[in-house]
């Protein structure tokens, strides 16, 4: 096997040298106040589960046939246009 060596690679550069500084280990902590879970979870239980009005909301778009408008439709036809990869 004959091993042919490249000359017009650069060699590596030197390794950096790492000036970072060891972190400060802290005590482990016995204990942990949950007061803002415990406030979050008690707000999301006051949240009713369905939000009537928007419900509604949604039903009349989609009984509606100007939804989504025109204009809409067609930003989303040209942006998949230019976007798409033509695979053969």
């Amino acid at each position: 096997m004959e091993i042919k060596l490249n000359a017009q690679v650069d060699p590596l550069p030197p390794q950096a040298t790492s000036q970072a500084k060891p972190r400060a280990v802290s005590e482990p902590v016995d204990h942990v106040t949950l007061d803002q879970s415990q406030a979050l979870d008690q707000r999301l239980q006051d949240e009713p589960p369905v939000r009537a009005d928007r419900v509604a909301s949604a039903k009349e778009l989609v009984a509606s046939s100007n939804y989504p408008p025109h204009e809409t439709i067609q930003k989303i036809a040209n942006l998949l246009a230019r976007n798409l990869d033509l695979v053969e």
